[in-house]
């Protein structure tokens, strides 16, 4: 995965390893983690960063947005992580253009060990709820989905 994604991912993989998560796929902007009961994407836009973005998929190719997930299951904890990649954001002027470059450079690589500090903790925490075939998480999941696709008029 590009940089620093790839490193920072690379660093916790013994971290990642404690929940049985193995590299299978890495490409320039994503990489996937798996193990015998669910696999964890987590990606990055071309075209703009700071990005992170990740996805929680069961063995039945059931695939939930680790964001949506987080507000379902942890909302004062994804109100929390929200504002402190928007203070990063922020100190280190990542949604200007111009200014200083190095400055820029250590915002996002300070911002993606965060988000992914974030997402690895979550799943820590959640990955077996949201493998509970008929459980409340994705019932309220399938719920918030569809609501969101209706608003985009999808």
């Amino acid at each position: 995965m590009i940089e620093p994604y790839g490193t920072i991912i690379k660093s916790m993989l013994h971290e990642f390893r404690e929940l049985e998560l193995v590299i299978e796929q890495d490409t320039d902007y994503k990489i996937t983690l798996t193990n015998s009961y669910y696999s964890l994407t987590i990606a990055t836009e071309k075209n703009y960063q700071p990005s992170v973005l990740a996805c929680f998929r069961d063995t039945t190719n059931h695939e939930f947005e680790v964001g949506l997930s987080e507000r379902i299951l942890a909302n004062q904890k994804f109100k929390a992580d929200i504002k402190e990649l928007e203070e990063i954001k922020e100190e280190y002027q990542l949604d200007a253009r111009g200014g200083d470059e190095h400055a820029r450079t250590i915002g996002i690589y300070i911002y993606a060990k965060v988000a992914i500090r974030q997402i690895f903790n979550f799943i820590s925490e959640f990955s077996q709820k949201m493998l509970i075939e008929n459980g409340p998480f994705r019932a309220e999941y399938q719920s918030r989905e569809q609501l969101l696709m209706n608003e985009l008029g999808l």
